[in-house]
């Protein structure tokens, strides 16, 4: 029993956020698009990597979602780092566009999910900094000690993600 409830838990948390995430960046891109007209703020190129970005969210659930259920090994590790480079182009993107949004005073884009992206893109950064900081200090502790342990543990840790 504990295992199909772990099972159902797991499948609902792998949807439920990128699915909400990006409802989210697209439907503030939809409303952008809306009132391109009316709103200068739309028009910078940034809105449609933010609506790429959406859509990228959702196809790497699912395809995370079927590796995980059809458990296929070899497409772990794509998923794993085509989600990594989807993450790091669209932190910069979300941060760059809710910093030149903010700084223009665009009061057409005014909504919560302006509000929301500028601080999904603030806990986004903090959270690739610390793992990237955490990875170089782990490299710089294995080329100090010269101790093999850490890197086999770290090995496993990411084969298991």
């Amino acid at each position: 029993m504990n295992k199909i409830v772990f099972f159902i838990i797991s499948v609902l948390s792998t949807l439920i956020l990128p699915f909400t995430l990006s409802y989210i960046f697209i439907s503030y891109v939809k409303t952008q698009e809306e009132n391109k007209k009316n709103c200068q703020c739309s028009n910078n190129i940034r809105t449609k990597y933010i609506k790429f970005y959406g859509y990228t969210l959702l196809i790497l659930a699912i395809c995370g979602l079927l590796v995980m259920m059809l458990r296929l090994k070899s497409m772990n590790s794509t998923i794993k780092i085509l989600s990594l480079l989807n993450s790091l182009i669209g932190v910069y993107v979300l941060y760059s566009y809710s910093d030149i949004i903010s700084s223009d005073d665009c009061s057409c884009s005014d909504s919560w999910k302006k509000v929301f992206i500028k601080y999904y893109s603030f806990i986004m950064i903090g959270i690739l900094g610390m793992t990237f900081l955490s990875l170089l200090l782990i490299f710089i502790f294995h080329i100090s000690t010269g101790n093999e342990k850490t890197i086999k543990e770290l090995q496993n840790i990411l084969k298991g993600c």
